[in-house]
């Protein structure tokens, strides 16, 4: 088999594949209770509060390096690079109101 088709045969193998895609999941504790699981997130798209089921989301990274996951029609759950978390919702252009802080640990999955 000539060089160019194998090439060919071994690009197209490699992007017809099915690639696991790597994503960061994160789980979150109050301060105050490092025992009890409040929040479960996913860099791929997904979010899990307490007592609420989970929810697919939009989710980026910000100019500050913060990750963050959007839903319901003006929430955001945001995680710095240190590790804490916020629950912020967004009442008006001007109206921004932050929830409990939250320990958060990164996993890789």
């Amino acid at each position: 088999m000539p060089l160019g088709v194998r090439w060919l045969r071994l690009l197209a193998f490699a992007v017809l594949l099915p690639h696991e895609v790597s994503a960061d999941q994160f789980k979150c504790y109050s301060l105050f209770d490092t025992a009890t699981l409040k929040v479960r997130a996913d860099t791929r798209g997904w979010i899990e509060l307490e007592g609420k089921p989970r929810q697919e989301v939009e989710t980026f990274t910000d100019t500050n390096k913060d990750w963050v996951w959007v839903f319901g029609p003006k929430q955001v759950f945001s995680i710095r690079p240190n590790g804490t978390g916020n629950l912020i919702e967004i009442s008006s252009d001007t109206q921004i109101s932050k929830g409990p802080s939250y320990y958060c640990r990164r996993l890789k999955s």
